[in-house]
């Protein structure tokens, strides 16, 4: 590990060897870093191995997790046999557990028969699979500017919007399907993990004002290449192209573009195209210095194209982004984004993409609740399988008290989007406010997982940590948290679990420190309402929660069963503050 930091080989044996000698903080800490360098590709540690471990460490709950995930892979290299679960001295402790019979069971669980099929019946895999469905992966930049990168990937995207919208086809959602991305997978792996029966693959080369775009349609079954072929075309008609290339897809699965799908598209020049891409490039990063970024080229490309509602759509989305994750102020944050929205609703006020940024706007920005529900369900009724909308309208229900469809459309989302983190933290935050803990850690190591470096995630990992009594575990997430607020705020929330008032008010101080230059910035007032409310200084807690109310701060939205702020429900002054952000039960009814 002195040489190789991050050899998860070395972690994982490291972790054995502590948890062996008794050292259990310190096979917990290392098992942290464990988890937080492992990828989905990471197949040795994925199953079997890692269930022997977390039994070690006595996480029986993790340890059942693995391996059914071992299970459901029907992966022989890695088979769990009745004598392993009955005679490893690892499993002991998962012997203890409720569902050690159930797993029992499974190990045993004969594989089914298999029945003599012809040629053709052999050829068709996947039956539990939709035929038609199809995931659109992230073209190859072949240009000989590998700058380029952002215009392959932007026509893949582009593509896969455009084949969303033909009636009877599902499609990949974006974040999953580009997961793939520079990784070495299989197409019948990645077919498996989207679920999807047909792959989109191909290339892009840019040169001057030429694009040459190969695609390739793969029956993920078999690989068969049900169709491919080549377009050259001039820059300005790239439009036209994706439109051509996503027709032929439909023709070849059996199915027909939507009614004005094809070629009715807004037609726009070239240089706001590419300012377009470039700023859709930017804001996929998620950081918040490439979602500023994001902002400057998606105000050239309406500047250069006014009407040009795409691109209105993703400067109130960046701007939105930017508000609630502390990237910007917050009042500046929603007016920018309500201007921008504006300007879409008056080109297309019933589109999908502009309801849903609409929606984010009023729930998260503008406190407008029932506002917000108009215009997530009726995204929804247009788009039902789009599992952004879903995820949007999840987590509005859940602000204000739908928790039964919340979690079930937080759940198709997440099945539809299987590889999106930003679902997995929308479900462990909701887990987490309804006092699940384990299924609120399972979200957030899923997120951690699938992005390592996620805004705030480890703090989001630290909170059911924190309360499931694991604070070593915790301290070790915090430690990774770069976030100039929930960092602290989150440390000061473990230090009110183990006692340390001192610590606590450290914590405070560096909050009340941050809020004497950024009064506005995104969690602040909140955070130090939590170690107010933690010290039992209610009068303070409720000053710093009407700050935060005063500057729309994002994270009032999940005020009604703020876990954090329990201390507080019981005096006069809560319900008072919930009628002023329009959450009180009369209100929402």
């Amino acid at each position: 590990l002195a040489a190789s930091p991050d050899d998860i080989a070395a972690l994982f044996w490291k972790t054995w060897a502590l948890s062996r000698l008794g050292d259990q903080a310190g096979a917990d800490a290392v098992s942290t870093l464990l988890q937080q360098r492992m990828t989905s590709q990471t197949v040795f540690f994925n199953c079997t191995n890692l269930a022997l471990l977390w039994s070690t460490l006595g996480r029986t709950d993790l340890a059942a997790a693995h391996l059914r995930a071992g299970f459901a892979a029907d992966n022989d290299a890695y088979a769990v046999t009745r004598a392993m679960l009955e005679l490893d001295p690892a499993y002991v402790p998962l012997r203890a557990d409720p569902h050690y019979p159930g797993l029992r069971e499974a190990a045993l669980a004969p594989a089914p028969a298999k029945q003599k099929t012809d040629d053709r019946e052999q050829k068709t895999a996947l039956p539990s699979v939709d035929q038609k469905s199809v995931a659109v992966l992230a073209f190859a930049n072949l240009s000989d500017d590998k700058g380029n990168e952002y215009f392959s990937d932007g026509i893949s995207e582009e593509l896969l919007n455009v084949l969303a919208k033909v009636p009877g086809l599902k499609v990949s959602a974006r974040t999953s399907a580009f997961y793939f991305k520079g990784k070495e997978v299989p197409v019948p792996e990645i077919a498996k993990q989207l679920g999807v029966a047909y792959v989109v693959e191909g290339s892009v080369r840019k040169q001057g004002d030429k694009v040459r775009i190969t695609a390739q349609l793969i029956k993920a079954a078999d690989g068969f290449h049900v169709w491919s072929d080549t377009f050259t075309r001039d820059l300005k008609d790239i439009f036209a192209v994706q439109d051509e290339i996503a027709g032929l897809i439909a023709k070849n699965l059996e199915l027909k573009m939507g009614i004005g799908e094809a070629g009715a598209r807004q037609a726009v020049s070239p240089e706001a195209y590419q300012e377009y891409l470039l700023g859709r490039a930017s804001s996929a990063k998620a950081s918040m210095a490439d979602l500023r970024e994001a902002v400057g080229h998606f105000e050239r490309a309406v500047a250069l194209e006014p009407k040009y509602m795409a691109a209105w759509v993703q400067l109130a989305s960046v701007h939105t982004r930017l508000g609630r994750w502390g990237g910007a102020p917050t009042l500046a944050s929603w007016a920018a984004a309500r201007q921008a929205i504006d300007r879409a609703l008056a080109l297309e006020p019933d589109s999908p993409e502009v309801l849903l940024a609409l929606g984010w706007i009023q729930r998260t920005g503008e406190w407008d609740w029932r506002g917000a529900e108009r215009a997530f369900r009726r995204a929804l009724a247009l788009q039902p399988n789009n599992p952004e909308i879903l995820a949007g309208t999840a987590v509005l229900l859940f602000n204000i008290g739908q928790r039964d469809e919340a979690f079930r459309l937080a759940r198709q989302a997440a099945q539809l989007d299987p590889l999106n983190p930003s679902t997995q933290v929308d479900l462990s935050i909701m887990f987490f406010e309804s006092r699940n803990w384990v299924e609120s850690e399972r979200a957030a190591r899923r997120a951690l997982q699938l992005a390592p470096g996620g805004t705030s995630y480890h703090s989001v990992l630290a909170w059911p940590l924190i309360n499931q009594g694991r604070y070593a575990e915790a301290e070790a997430e915090l430690a990774l948290d770069p976030d100039v607020v929930e960092q602290p705020g989150t440390s000061g929330l473990l230090a009110l679990a183990r006692g340390d008032q001192a610590k606590v008010r450290e914590m405070l101080a560096r909050l009340e420190e941050l809020a004497k230059t950024q009064p506005d910035l995104a969690d602040l007032q909140t955070c130090i309402a939590w170690l107010h409310a933690g010290l039992g200084d209610k009068d303070r807690a409720f000053a710093a929660l009407e700050k935060a109310r005063a500057s729309r701060d994002p994270s009032m939205a999940w005020l009604r069963d703020n876990t954090e702020l329990t201390a507080l429900f019981s005096d006069p002054r809560w319900d008072g503050l919930l009628r002023k952000v329009g959450l009180a039960d009369e209100q929402l009814k």
